[in-house]
């Protein structure tokens, strides 16, 4: 018979189930309220057996669940379960046959736990066992060899047993004709040396140490601080870039340069032929190609090195040097002399003041636009407004594209372009004598 621990809340088997019809077919379907379900739960002891009325329910107390087969389970609370002794359930209903559950036995949950859970031990009376008195000392039982005396108890057999095993664990490293006492004690002086200068160096280093040194917190914060200020990779290969770039540049230098702010002078016949590959072309800029190249030899055969010579001859004033002739130059002075009159002043006969008193799309402060927008530019020097400056404009920060308006600042430095509302543009000035922080990025509003 199965066991079940009293007291306790336990489910019992019912079944299988078998139709009341032809006798030998399973019923799986047979629900906790079937017509004319009566069932009874049976309680034995010793001395009584008790009935008790169970009404099924189905997820409450005394749940009815068919669990596979015809066979059906029944909860039974810890009051019903409150019998020592046996327990069995017995029932019927309309379209079975009469069923029961298997008859357990209810012990106490100690003796469910030692026989059945495995969880606990069995209650043993020693008197019982050996037919005599054991002696014992407050409540503990003493255990004798065969000559009577107490034998040690099992918490002295466990130290003993763990001092066997470590002593057992040292002799199985000596060797089986173990070294006299000279060598070991030998032994033993190599190891105190190497013993003491371990310590001396460890003791070196922690002569260093302060007193008090400071506590883990305070290495951290400073370690983080520290961390902070190196370079991270992504500055290293910045600074890496441009190193690189510097470097580019500074091994285009001569291995001795002019000092800063000094005249660098070519040496006589510094540009030659045979220093030079008459076979190819200088780019005006890197986007040039083919016929706005400059040839290093020009269209009648002369080289830099000819044109220098020229050049130097025609300062020189030996009047040799091409078409730049001594008397050539002498015709040139004489047309200026006769262009210029006798009776010409500079304040009202030069060019420029020619521009300023002439047609009107001449004057200065006006200037050219593809947009819609009236704008107005002021071209500054040390916060004032700087007269004839020669402005023009492009669309992207590229000097050499494509002009979208240009003017010359009039006498308060103010320039007005026909531009798009709305739109960024580069503005780059220019004037004799005068640096501007070219370009000048403005968003027209």
């Amino acid at each position: 018979m199965p066991f079940l621990p009293v007291d306790t809340a336990v489910v019992v088997e019912v079944g299988p189930l078998i139709d009341d019809t032809d006798f030998k077919s399973l019923e799986e379907a047979i629900a906790y309220n079937e017509t004319n379900m009566d069932v009874d739960l049976l309680k034995k002891s010793a001395t009584s057996l008790v009935k008790v009325d169970l009404t099924l329910t189905s997820g409450g107390t005394s749940d009815w669940t068919h669990k596979g087969s015809g066979v059906y389970e029944v909860e039974i609370t810890a009051g019903q379960n409150d019998t020592e002794g046996s327990l069995r359930l017995v029932g019927l209903c309309d379209g079975v046959l009469p069923f029961e559950s298997p008859v357990y036995t209810v012990v106490p949950q100690a003796v469910y736990n030692a026989l059945v859970a495995g969880s606990d031990k069995l209650e043993v009376d020693v008197n019982q066992v050996g037919g005599t008195a054991v002696p014992e000392t407050d409540g503990k039982l003493h255990v004798l060899d065969d000559a009577g005396d107490t034998v040690a108890n099992e918490s002295k057999q466990d130290t003993m047993d763990t001092v066997v095993d470590a002593v057992k664990a040292k002799t199985d490293n000596l060797p089986v004709d173990p070294a006299d006492a000279s060598v070991i004690a030998g032994l033993l002086a190599t190891i105190a040396a190497y013993i003491d200068t371990e310590v001396g160096a460890i003791k070196d280093k922690t002569d260093n140490i302060p007193a008090s040194p400071a506590p883990a917190s305070e290495y951290d914060t400073e370690m983080a601080r520290i961390t902070a200020n190196v370079a991270t990779e992504a500055k290293q290969n910045t600074i890496d870039t441009v190193v690189d770039a510097v470097k580019a540049k500074t091994d285009n230098l001569p291995g001795s340069p002019a000092a800063v702010g000094s005249e660098m002078k070519l040496e006589d016949n510094a540009i030659t032929a045979a220093k030079h590959d008459e076979s190819t072309s200088f780019p005006i800029k890197s986007t040039d190609s083919g016929a706005s190249e400059i040839a290093r030899t020009g269209a009648d055969g002369d080289t830099l090195e000819d044109l220098s010579d020229e050049i130097e001859e025609v300062e020189g004033g030996g009047g040799g040097g091409g078409d730049a002739t001594v008397a050539n130059q002498t015709t040139i002075m004489t047309h200026l002399t006769d262009l210029k009159g006798t009776d010409f002043v500079k304040a009202t006969h030069s060019n420029k003041a020619i521009l300023d008193t002439g047609n009107a799309d001449w004057v200065t402060g006006v200037g050219s636009g593809t947009g819609s927008r009236p704008w107005v530019y002021t071209t500054y020097i040390a916060g004032v407004g700087e007269p004839d400056v020669f402005v023009y404009v492009t669309a992207t920060n590229d000097p050499d594209d494509v002009v979208v308006g240009s003017g010359t600042s009039d006498s308060n430095g103010e320039i007005t372009f026909n531009l798009t509302l709305g739109n960024t543009y580069y503005l780059w000035a220019s004037k004799s004598g005068k640096n501007f922080p070219n370009p000048d990025i403005e968003v027209i509003d």
